[in-house]
Protein backbone atom coordinates (compact mmCIF):
# COMPACT_ATOMS: atom_id res chain seq x y z
CA UNK A 1 0.00 0.00 0.00
CA UNK A 2 2.67 2.69 0.83
CA UNK A 3 4.24 2.85 -2.95
CA UNK A 4 0.76 3.62 -3.98
CA UNK A 5 0.51 6.39 -1.49
CA UNK A 6 3.50 7.89 -3.00
CA UNK A 7 2.40 8.14 -6.40
CA UNK A 8 -0.79 9.49 -5.27
CA UNK A 9 1.14 12.09 -3.67
CA UNK A 10 3.16 12.98 -6.85
CA UNK A 11 0.25 13.56 -9.39
CA UNK A 12 3.49 14.90 -12.24
CA UNK A 13 4.80 11.70 -12.33
CA UNK A 14 5.68 10.57 -16.09
CA UNK A 15 6.42 14.24 -16.91
CA UNK A 16 9.14 15.98 -18.11
CA UNK A 17 11.09 14.25 -15.57
CA UNK A 18 14.74 15.91 -17.11
CA UNK A 19 15.68 18.36 -19.90
CA UNK A 20 15.33 17.09 -23.18
CA UNK A 21 18.23 17.75 -25.57
CA UNK A 22 15.99 20.12 -28.00
CA UNK A 23 15.47 22.04 -24.71
CA UNK A 24 19.49 23.00 -24.56
CA UNK A 25 19.13 23.95 -27.15
CA UNK A 26 16.33 26.42 -26.94
CA UNK A 27 18.47 27.89 -24.09
CA UNK A 28 21.24 29.01 -25.74
CA UNK A 29 18.99 31.73 -26.93
CA UNK A 30 19.38 33.02 -23.41
CA UNK A 31 23.21 33.31 -23.47
CA UNK A 32 22.51 36.19 -26.16
CA UNK A 33 20.58 38.14 -23.44
CA UNK A 34 22.72 38.04 -20.91
CA UNK A 35 25.10 39.62 -22.91
CA UNK A 36 22.94 42.31 -24.06
CA UNK A 37 22.17 42.96 -20.83
CA UNK A 38 25.40 43.48 -19.68
CA UNK A 39 26.23 45.60 -22.42
CA UNK A 40 23.56 48.10 -21.17
CA UNK A 41 25.38 48.74 -17.76
CA UNK A 42 29.05 48.82 -19.27
CA UNK A 43 27.89 51.47 -21.75
CA UNK A 44 25.90 53.02 -18.80
CA UNK A 45 26.97 52.27 -16.05
CA UNK A 46 25.54 54.69 -13.87
CA UNK A 47 21.73 54.56 -11.71
CA UNK A 48 19.81 54.65 -15.26
CA UNK A 49 21.61 52.11 -17.15
CA UNK A 50 21.43 49.67 -13.94
CA UNK A 51 17.89 50.18 -13.53
CA UNK A 52 17.24 49.54 -17.14
CA UNK A 53 19.29 46.58 -17.28
CA UNK A 54 17.52 45.05 -14.21
CA UNK A 55 14.06 45.42 -15.78
CA UNK A 56 14.90 44.72 -19.21
CA UNK A 57 16.24 41.11 -17.74
CA UNK A 58 13.32 40.93 -15.44
CA UNK A 59 11.13 41.12 -18.19
CA UNK A 60 13.01 38.63 -20.65
CA UNK A 61 13.54 36.26 -17.81
CA UNK A 62 10.02 36.39 -17.06
CA UNK A 63 8.79 35.86 -20.01
CA UNK A 64 11.13 32.82 -20.98
CA UNK A 65 10.61 30.91 -17.65
CA UNK A 66 6.73 30.92 -19.07
CA UNK A 67 8.26 28.28 -21.54
CA UNK A 68 10.12 26.32 -18.98
CA UNK A 69 7.23 25.78 -17.13
CA UNK A 70 5.87 24.63 -20.47
CA UNK A 71 8.29 22.12 -21.32
CA UNK A 72 7.61 21.35 -17.52
CA UNK A 73 4.12 19.96 -18.24
CA UNK A 74 4.87 19.07 -22.14
CA UNK A 75 7.86 18.03 -23.28
CA UNK A 76 8.25 18.79 -26.72
CA UNK A 77 8.29 15.77 -28.29
CA UNK A 78 6.49 16.20 -32.01
CA UNK A 79 7.81 18.15 -35.23
CA UNK A 80 5.21 20.49 -35.14
CA UNK A 81 5.77 21.77 -31.23
CA UNK A 82 9.43 22.27 -32.20
CA UNK A 83 9.11 23.86 -35.03
CA UNK A 84 6.37 26.38 -33.08
CA UNK A 85 9.33 26.57 -30.30
CA UNK A 86 11.91 27.44 -32.67
CA UNK A 87 10.29 30.19 -34.17
CA UNK A 88 9.68 31.65 -30.22
CA UNK A 89 13.18 30.87 -30.10
CA UNK A 90 13.77 33.19 -33.53
CA UNK A 91 11.47 36.12 -31.31
CA UNK A 92 13.75 36.04 -28.02
CA UNK A 93 16.84 36.33 -30.22
CA UNK A 94 15.00 39.52 -31.98
CA UNK A 95 14.39 40.66 -28.24
CA UNK A 96 17.74 40.41 -26.93
CA UNK A 97 18.83 42.11 -30.22
CA UNK A 98 16.71 45.03 -29.27
CA UNK A 99 17.57 44.71 -25.79
CA UNK A 100 20.45 48.18 -26.08
CA UNK A 101 18.12 50.12 -27.81
CA UNK A 102 14.66 48.94 -25.68
CA UNK A 103 14.19 52.39 -24.14
CA UNK A 104 15.16 54.40 -27.58
CA UNK A 105 14.45 53.42 -31.40
CA UNK A 106 14.45 49.77 -30.62
CA UNK A 107 11.49 49.78 -27.98
CA UNK A 108 8.64 48.96 -31.08
CA UNK A 109 10.77 46.21 -31.68
CA UNK A 110 11.47 44.76 -28.53
CA UNK A 111 8.03 45.12 -27.36
CA UNK A 112 5.84 43.65 -30.32
CA UNK A 113 8.37 40.70 -30.98
CA UNK A 114 7.87 39.87 -26.98
CA UNK A 115 4.16 40.72 -27.25
CA UNK A 116 4.35 37.46 -30.08
CA UNK A 117 6.33 35.39 -27.69
CA UNK A 118 3.80 35.45 -25.29
CA UNK A 119 1.25 34.63 -27.40
CA UNK A 120 2.86 31.51 -28.48
CA UNK A 121 3.29 30.15 -25.32
CA UNK A 122 -0.20 30.54 -24.19
CA UNK A 123 -1.25 28.93 -28.01
CA UNK A 124 0.88 26.17 -27.11
CA UNK A 125 -0.03 25.64 -23.44
CA UNK A 126 -3.40 25.22 -24.52
CA UNK A 127 -2.82 23.15 -27.39
CA UNK A 128 0.04 20.33 -26.46
CA UNK A 129 -0.53 20.98 -22.65
CA UNK A 130 -3.14 18.81 -20.45
CA UNK A 131 -6.66 20.18 -20.29
CA UNK A 132 -5.88 20.93 -16.31
CA UNK A 133 -2.91 23.30 -18.01
CA UNK A 134 -5.25 24.88 -20.29
CA UNK A 135 -7.70 25.85 -18.03
CA UNK A 136 -5.07 27.13 -16.06
CA UNK A 137 -3.17 29.39 -18.48
CA UNK A 138 -6.48 30.34 -19.97
CA UNK A 139 -7.25 32.01 -15.84
CA UNK A 140 -4.27 33.95 -16.84
CA UNK A 141 -5.88 35.42 -20.44
CA UNK A 142 -7.22 38.60 -18.64
CA UNK A 143 -3.85 39.41 -16.85
CA UNK A 144 -1.75 39.52 -19.53
CA UNK A 145 -3.96 40.75 -21.99
CA UNK A 146 -3.88 44.05 -19.85
CA UNK A 147 0.11 43.09 -20.01
CA UNK A 148 -0.15 42.81 -24.31
CA UNK A 149 -2.17 46.12 -24.08
CA UNK A 150 0.98 48.05 -22.01
CA UNK A 151 3.61 46.48 -24.03
CA UNK A 152 1.92 47.96 -27.16
CA UNK A 153 1.26 51.14 -25.71
CA UNK A 154 5.06 51.47 -24.54
CA UNK A 155 5.73 51.03 -28.36
CA UNK A 156 3.51 53.69 -29.32
CA UNK A 157 4.44 56.29 -26.43
CA UNK A 158 8.13 55.34 -26.91
CA UNK A 159 10.71 57.54 -25.04
CA UNK A 160 10.55 57.86 -21.47
CA UNK A 161 7.10 55.88 -21.64
CA UNK A 162 9.24 52.25 -21.16
CA UNK A 163 10.73 53.37 -17.84
CA UNK A 164 7.33 52.63 -16.21
CA UNK A 165 5.44 50.83 -18.24
CA UNK A 166 8.28 48.00 -18.79
CA UNK A 167 7.63 47.05 -14.71
CA UNK A 168 4.01 47.51 -15.22
CA UNK A 169 3.78 44.96 -17.95
CA UNK A 170 5.59 42.85 -15.71
CA UNK A 171 4.07 43.51 -12.41
CA UNK A 172 0.52 42.42 -14.21
CA UNK A 173 2.55 39.42 -15.91
CA UNK A 174 3.53 37.99 -12.26
CA UNK A 175 0.34 39.13 -10.59
CA UNK A 176 -1.49 36.67 -13.03
CA UNK A 177 0.63 33.77 -12.30
CA UNK A 178 0.35 34.07 -8.58
CA UNK A 179 -3.20 34.28 -8.97
CA UNK A 180 -3.36 30.75 -10.36
CA UNK A 181 -0.80 29.34 -8.56
CA UNK A 182 -3.17 26.78 -7.17
CA UNK A 183 -4.71 25.24 -10.31
CA UNK A 184 -3.37 23.49 -13.68
CA UNK A 185 0.24 23.03 -13.10
CA UNK A 186 1.93 20.78 -10.90
CA UNK A 187 5.45 21.26 -11.68
CA UNK A 188 8.06 18.17 -12.03
CA UNK A 189 10.91 19.36 -8.89
CA UNK A 190 13.99 17.51 -10.98
CA UNK A 191 12.71 19.26 -14.47
CA UNK A 192 12.47 22.73 -12.61
CA UNK A 193 15.99 22.27 -10.81
CA UNK A 194 17.73 21.41 -14.00
CA UNK A 195 16.25 23.45 -16.09
CA UNK A 196 17.36 26.91 -14.03
CA UNK A 197 20.61 24.72 -12.67
CA UNK A 198 21.55 24.72 -16.81
CA UNK A 199 20.74 28.89 -17.00
CA UNK A 200 22.89 29.92 -13.95
CA UNK A 201 25.48 27.93 -16.02
CA UNK A 202 24.43 30.10 -19.19
CA UNK A 203 25.18 33.03 -16.64
CA UNK A 204 28.01 32.05 -15.00
CA UNK A 205 29.88 31.56 -18.65
CA UNK A 206 28.86 34.92 -19.98
CA UNK A 207 30.24 36.49 -16.90
CA UNK A 208 33.43 35.07 -18.04
CA UNK A 209 32.86 35.69 -21.93
CA UNK A 210 32.00 39.15 -21.47
CA UNK A 211 34.82 40.24 -19.17
CA UNK A 212 37.23 37.96 -21.65
CA UNK A 213 36.20 40.28 -24.92
CA UNK A 214 37.29 42.72 -22.89
CA UNK A 215 40.29 41.50 -22.08
CA UNK A 216 41.24 40.85 -26.24
CA UNK A 217 41.43 44.85 -26.16
CA UNK A 218 44.22 44.76 -24.08
CA UNK A 219 48.07 44.06 -23.83
CA UNK A 220 49.12 40.46 -22.56
CA UNK A 221 51.09 41.55 -19.77
CA UNK A 222 50.96 40.64 -16.11
CA UNK A 223 48.73 42.48 -15.03
CA UNK A 224 45.98 41.38 -18.20
CA UNK A 225 46.81 37.44 -17.24
CA UNK A 226 46.50 37.82 -13.37
CA UNK A 227 43.11 39.48 -13.69
CA UNK A 228 41.85 37.01 -15.96
CA UNK A 229 42.80 34.28 -13.56
CA UNK A 230 41.59 36.14 -10.77
CA UNK A 231 37.77 36.33 -12.46
CA UNK A 232 37.93 33.12 -13.67
CA UNK A 233 38.28 32.33 -10.09
CA UNK A 234 35.65 34.51 -8.72
CA UNK A 235 32.91 33.13 -11.25
CA UNK A 236 34.58 29.54 -10.51
CA UNK A 237 33.49 29.95 -6.54
CA UNK A 238 30.27 31.65 -7.29
CA UNK A 239 29.78 28.73 -9.11
CA UNK A 240 30.27 26.09 -6.73
CA UNK A 241 28.25 27.92 -3.97
CA UNK A 242 25.27 26.86 -6.20
CA UNK A 243 26.53 23.80 -7.30
CA UNK A 244 27.59 22.61 -3.88
CA UNK A 245 27.85 18.76 -2.92
CA UNK A 246 24.69 17.31 -2.54
CA UNK A 247 22.74 20.63 -3.05
CA UNK A 248 21.08 19.66 -6.16
CA UNK A 249 19.79 16.19 -4.39
CA UNK A 250 18.11 18.34 -1.04
CA UNK A 251 17.26 20.48 -3.28
CA UNK A 252 14.83 18.25 -5.66
CA UNK A 253 13.60 16.67 -2.12
CA UNK A 254 12.75 20.03 -0.39
CA UNK A 255 10.39 20.97 -4.02
CA UNK A 256 9.22 17.27 -4.48
CA UNK A 257 7.97 17.30 -1.20
CA UNK A 258 5.71 19.83 -1.13
CA UNK A 259 2.58 20.19 -2.76
CA UNK A 260 1.48 21.74 -6.41
CA UNK A 261 0.29 24.62 -5.00
CA UNK A 262 3.65 25.37 -2.95
CA UNK A 263 5.75 23.86 -5.27
CA UNK A 264 4.42 26.70 -8.22
CA UNK A 265 5.01 29.64 -5.08
CA UNK A 266 8.27 28.33 -4.82
CA UNK A 267 8.47 28.47 -9.13
CA UNK A 268 7.37 31.67 -8.88
CA UNK A 269 9.73 33.10 -5.70
CA UNK A 270 13.22 30.86 -5.80
CA UNK A 271 12.96 29.45 -8.95
CA UNK A 272 11.96 32.94 -10.94
CA UNK A 273 12.69 36.03 -8.45
CA UNK A 274 16.04 34.72 -6.35
CA UNK A 275 17.53 33.21 -9.61
CA UNK A 276 16.52 36.50 -11.07
CA UNK A 277 18.84 37.88 -8.30
CA UNK A 278 21.46 36.11 -8.79
CA UNK A 279 21.59 36.77 -12.54
CA UNK A 280 21.29 40.11 -11.85
CA UNK A 281 24.96 40.14 -9.54
CA UNK A 282 26.46 38.24 -11.95
CA UNK A 283 25.84 40.93 -14.44
CA UNK A 284 26.64 43.89 -12.00
CA UNK A 285 30.25 42.15 -11.48
CA UNK A 286 30.84 40.88 -14.90
CA UNK A 287 30.52 44.92 -16.21
CA UNK A 288 31.74 46.07 -13.16
CA UNK A 289 35.29 44.15 -13.41
CA UNK A 290 35.26 44.19 -17.31
CA UNK A 291 35.26 48.00 -16.91
CA UNK A 292 38.07 47.80 -14.20
CA UNK A 293 40.58 45.81 -15.63
CA UNK A 294 39.39 47.47 -19.05
CA UNK A 295 40.27 51.05 -17.62
CA UNK A 296 37.19 52.52 -19.03
CA UNK A 297 36.44 55.92 -18.11
CA UNK A 298 33.43 56.30 -18.28
CA UNK A 299 33.65 59.60 -15.91
CA UNK A 300 30.41 59.37 -14.51
CA UNK A 301 28.22 56.98 -12.79
CA UNK A 302 28.90 54.09 -10.64
CA UNK A 303 32.60 53.47 -9.65
CA UNK A 304 33.35 50.29 -11.72
CA UNK A 305 35.21 48.47 -9.09
CA UNK A 306 32.23 49.54 -6.78
CA UNK A 307 29.84 47.77 -9.62
CA UNK A 308 31.66 44.58 -9.18
CA UNK A 309 31.56 44.53 -5.63
CA UNK A 310 28.11 44.94 -5.19
CA UNK A 311 27.16 42.69 -7.94
CA UNK A 312 28.65 39.65 -5.94
CA UNK A 313 27.22 41.15 -2.76
CA UNK A 314 23.96 40.75 -4.82
CA UNK A 315 24.37 37.39 -5.62
CA UNK A 316 25.61 36.08 -2.12
CA UNK A 317 22.30 37.94 -0.62
CA UNK A 318 19.93 36.55 -3.52
CA UNK A 319 21.55 33.18 -3.04
CA UNK A 320 20.65 33.63 0.59
CA UNK A 321 17.07 34.22 0.46
CA UNK A 322 17.04 31.06 -2.01
CA UNK A 323 18.79 28.75 0.45
CA UNK A 324 16.48 29.69 3.53
CA UNK A 325 13.43 28.99 0.77
CA UNK A 326 14.42 25.39 0.08
CA UNK A 327 15.53 25.07 3.66
CA UNK A 328 19.13 23.72 2.26
CA UNK A 329 21.25 25.72 5.03
CA UNK A 330 24.30 28.32 5.27
CA UNK A 331 22.53 30.69 4.26
CA UNK A 332 24.61 33.02 7.04
CA UNK A 333 27.75 32.29 5.19
CA UNK A 334 26.25 33.56 2.23
CA UNK A 335 24.94 37.19 3.90
CA UNK A 336 28.54 37.86 5.57
CA UNK A 337 30.21 36.76 2.14
CA UNK A 338 27.79 39.46 1.08
CA UNK A 339 28.37 41.74 3.50
CA UNK A 340 32.13 41.82 2.90
CA UNK A 341 31.81 41.94 -0.56
CA UNK A 342 29.64 45.04 -0.32
CA UNK A 343 32.59 46.42 1.84
CA UNK A 344 35.06 45.63 -0.86
CA UNK A 345 33.01 47.49 -3.67
CA UNK A 346 32.88 50.82 -0.92
CA UNK A 347 37.03 50.15 -0.51
CA UNK A 348 37.70 49.69 -4.31
CA UNK A 349 38.29 53.38 -4.77
CA UNK A 350 40.68 53.48 -2.75
CA UNK A 351 42.67 50.40 -4.27
CA UNK A 352 43.77 48.93 -7.90
CA UNK A 353 41.39 46.46 -9.75
CA UNK A 354 43.82 43.90 -9.25
CA UNK A 355 43.45 43.99 -5.13
CA UNK A 356 40.21 44.29 -5.93
CA UNK A 357 39.68 41.36 -7.81
CA UNK A 358 41.98 39.41 -4.82
CA UNK A 359 40.02 40.86 -2.39
CA UNK A 360 36.92 39.41 -4.04
CA UNK A 361 38.19 35.77 -4.57
CA UNK A 362 39.24 35.25 -0.95
CA UNK A 363 35.79 36.00 0.53
CA UNK A 364 34.16 33.82 -2.24
CA UNK A 365 36.72 31.16 -0.92
CA UNK A 366 35.90 31.78 2.48
CA UNK A 367 32.13 31.04 1.86
CA UNK A 368 32.92 28.23 -0.30
CA UNK A 369 35.16 26.35 2.62
CA UNK A 370 32.53 27.84 5.45
CA UNK A 371 30.37 24.57 5.03
CA UNK A 372 33.31 21.41 4.95
CA UNK A 373 35.13 24.00 7.89
CA UNK A 374 31.88 23.79 9.91
CA UNK A 375 31.71 20.18 8.96
CA UNK A 376 35.43 19.22 10.29
CA UNK A 377 34.83 21.29 13.44
CA UNK A 378 31.57 19.41 14.36
CA UNK A 379 33.51 16.11 13.32
CA UNK A 380 36.50 16.59 15.41
CA UNK A 381 34.55 18.11 18.69
CA UNK A 382 32.07 14.68 17.96
CA UNK A 383 35.33 12.47 18.03
CA UNK A 384 36.40 14.53 21.51
CA UNK A 385 33.02 13.71 23.11
CA UNK A 386 33.89 10.00 22.31
CA UNK A 387 35.58 7.97 25.98
CA UNK A 388 38.92 6.72 24.60
CA UNK A 389 39.16 3.23 25.71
Amino acid sequence: MEPERRESRDPTAGIAARATPFELLFDLVFVFTITQVTHVVTHEPDAVGIYRAVVLLALVYCIYDGYIWLMNQAPPAGAVTRVVLLVAMAGFLIVAVAIPTAFEDGQWTFSITLLAVILIHHVLFVVVGSPANAVGILRTGPFNLVAAIILVASGLIGGSGAAWLFPLALAVILASVLSNRRGGFDLRASHLIERHGLLMIIAFGESIVTVGATLTTQSLDLSSLTAASLIVGVVGGLWWTYFFTGDLARTEQRVQERDATRRGTLAITAFYGDHLGMMIGLVLFAAGSGLSVGEADHGHGVDAGTLAGIGVAIFFFSQALYRVELRLGHAASRLIGGLVAVAIGIWSVLIDPLTELALLLTTVAGVVAWAPLLSALSKRRSQARQPTS
